[in-house]
């Protein structure tokens, strides 16, 4: 569902903005099918263990709450943010937290608020499902002891 002409869209598209550069910096992320074949080409198969995961319905997976404390880490991190921004990064997750929170919607006659997961049909979901993907990643591979995954040798 889209979200445009609601009360967060502009708000959204405009932490859209500011987080789009945080995404997609992990080895092991895979854009599309298409993006994992290239990704696998010349791999010998009989050497490796394939392991892929495949979320459903993801943005209303990911508490927001999560994803807030998520968002709050990266900014943190990030030491190119204020190039993107003039605002805090209190400023941000204080600008990120009704996005993700607050989606209402009508169906049938009746309006409903959605109360699982980040915002659907919002500019920024999709790029902070992301960054909660990955953290989760970072945090399974930090934990795992055995070899570590191998994301593009082909030797």
């Amino acid at each position: 569902m889209s979200s445009i002409d609601s009360l967060t869209y502009n708000l959204a598209k405009y932490a859209a903005s500011v987080l789009g550069p945080l995404v997609e910096v992990t080895p092991h992320h895979i854009e599309n099918p298409k993006d994992f074949v290239e990704k696998i080409k010349g791999f010998k198969l009989q050497e490796y263990k394939v392991v892929t995961s495949y979320v459903s319905a993801l943005f209303t997976s990911i508490p927001p709450d999560v994803a807030i404390q998520v968002v709050r880490n990266r900014l943190e991190s990030d030491q190119t943010v204020q190039e993107r921004s003039k605002l805090s990064v209190d400023d941000l997750v204080e600008l990120i937290e009704p996005c993700l929170k607050t989606t209402y919607f009508s169906f049938g006659g009746k309006f409903y608020t959605q109360v699982h997961g980040c915002a659907m049909g919002s500019p920024v979901s999709p790029i902070v499902a992301n960054l909660s993907m990955e953290a989760f990643e970072q945090q399974v591979l930090h934990t795992y002891t055995g070899t570590p995954p191998d994301c593009g040798s082909t030797t």
